[in-house]
């Protein structure tokens, strides 16, 4: 997600432009896509009629990303298990002050 605009360009000097760059940074591929897309932009206004095309591939996963992927749903099961135990004393304790008050 991201956009990208022609800020300034020099009248004096063709094929001078100042391009201001708005992207989401969490996105590892985005500064190639507009990079690419803004060199596009250009080079089809100078050029009339250029077009381009981008290969962007990610690197294979090392085995400690893999490893620690796979321990990633382990601690998210453990968090949502142990809130859950959290609340069954609770619900316990709840019942048994209820009772005594009626």
């Amino acid at each position: 997600m991201g956009s990208y605009y022609f800020y300034k360009t020099n009248n004096d000097f063709e094929g001078q432009y100042e391009i201001i760059v708005f992207q989401n940074s969490t996105g590892y591929h985005t500064p190639a896509i507009y990079y690419d897309s803004i060199a596009e932009a250009v080079l089809d206004y100078e050029l009339n009629g250029f077009t381009s095309t981008l290969y962007n591939h990610p690197l294979p996963l090392t085995s400690q990303q893999e490893e620690l992927s796979g321990n990633a749903g382990t601690i998210t099961m453990t968090l949502i298990f142990a809130v859950g135990i959290g609340f069954i004393p609770t619900g316990v304790i709840t019942f048994i002050l209820r009772e005594k008050e009626g």
